[in-house]
């Protein structure tokens, strides 16, 4: 079994953090601004080990 993502994205005017396959301690969370969610995921990615994937650019 493959380890989930952290999915980082745009959500409206802010930014959603996800964890995909969702995983049960990791709910969708909602940010105001980059720095909080990237913050966020990066903690997640330290205690957990899974990769950050930024959905935020456009390429």
């Amino acid at each position: 079994m493959e380890k989930p993502d952290i999915i980082i994205r745009r959500d409206g005017a802010g930014f959603a953090v996800e964890v995909v396959p969702s995983q049960p301690g990791h709910p969708i969370r909602y940010f105001d601004n980059s720095r909080s969610a990237f913050g966020h995921a990066g903690g997640v990615r330290m205690v957990t080990g899974w990769r950050k994937v930024d959905l935020t650019v456009t390429p």
